[in-house]
This record gives structure tokens, sequence and C-alpha cells, in this order.
């Protein structure tokens, strides 16, 4: 532990765990040696002293709660080998957190903690537009995509639906579409102006 003047300035970090003693602040279970571990700075106060320390959690338990960390860590952290950060980035890519070629992702493996994502998947369902409360009553049109993993609605902006022709069977390729959390551990997609939709 190391006495900070200024804590604010610190940031995460990722490294190879030196032991097993670590446990991870999510899943509880102790981080293996040499396990990459995400770790999340935080001051407490000892005898009048600001002391600066981390928090441990496991890379894949960190991916599902905190990604964004782990895209600051990334920029920071000096001491991964070359074929481990390839592959961290190559997820926050896939993921949409950091720019670069983006693979779609399967519906199954979306969360709230993602940003702009492609996906490709078959439209089953199709509804009528409407005034939409959660979206300050913009004017939208709700459609059902489905891929392997999983079924997700996807709402289109008006500008959208009414210039986009979509039938139900459809297979789609859909850019940069954001992710929408609209209430507790549901996942929407929102396809807005920025948003491409290609039929296959």
């Amino acid at each position: 532990m190391i006495s900070m003047p200024s804590p604010k300035a610190e940031n995460p970090t990722l490294e190879y765990s030196p032991s097993s003693r670590a446990k991870c602040r999510i899943c509880k279970k102790n981080i293996e040696k040499g396990a990459i571990r995400l770790g999340t700075p935080y001051v407490f106060r000892k005898d009048g002293e600001e002391i600066f320390s981390f928090r441990w959690h496991h890379l894949d338990c960190s991916m599902g709660k905190d990604p964004q960390s782990i895209v600051k860590a990334l920029k920071f952290s000096k001491s991964l080998r070359k074929e481990d950060r390839l592959r961290i980035q190559e997820e926050l890519e896939d993921r949409g957190l950091i720019e670069g070629v983006s693979k779609p992702i399967k519906i199954g493996k979306l969360s709230p903690n993602l940003n702009r994502i492609n996906v490709v998947a078959k439209v089953t369902h199709i509804f009528p537009s409407r005034q939409d409360l959660l979206l300050s009553f913009r004017r939208i049109q709700p459609i059902y995509l489905k891929d392997d993993t999983g079924e997700v609605k996807l709402v289109l902006d008006e500008s959208l639906s009414k210039n986009t022709n979509i039938s139900p069977g459809d297979t789609l390729e859909i850019s940069n579409v954001k992710v929408l959390n609209p209430y507790d551990n549901v996942v929407e997609l929102f396809a807005d102006e920025k948003t491409i939709i290609k039929a296959l």
C-alpha cells in the first residue's frame, strides 16, 4: 500500500496475479496465481492518513460487470504480454466498447455495458409504430430479432422505420446500433440515424 497525496489521479490496472491470495470482489473466489486481474483504485483512511490500494477482480467477471474499467486500464497497463493485450483488445472490440474491426455480437451476449455494436439476426415480429415514453415520446417502431442464442427487441427511430423495408423472415445486418437498458436486466437495441441496416 502506498500513501497518495492525489488518489483521484490513479487509474485502474491490469496485471498478472502474483499469488492466489486475493479474492475477486465480484464472484468472491480466489484469483489464481498468474491469472490476469483488474485492479480498481480506492482510498481509505488509517490514523488520519489517506492510504491508496486496489480492489481486485477476475478479468472475465469484470468484462460482464465493469468493462469500462478494463478499457481504461488497457491504456495504462504496461506489464501485459503482447498476445494477452491483443486478446483483451479484441474482446473489447467485439463488445463494441472500443473502436476496431467489430464482429457481429450474438444476441445471447448482449448486456447494458455495451456501446455501439453490430448484430446479424432474423426478423421474427414487426409491430406498428407508436410513441414511446422511455424515449421521450419519440415515434418508434418495435421489431423483434432472433439468432441461435436468443431474441431481442430492436427499436427503430421513425425516420428509419419509414425508409427501411423490413419483413418477417428477413435476415438483417445491423451496424452501429445502440444498446438500451430501459429497466432491470432487460436489454433492447435502438437504431437511429447513425445505424445502418442491410438485408442479407
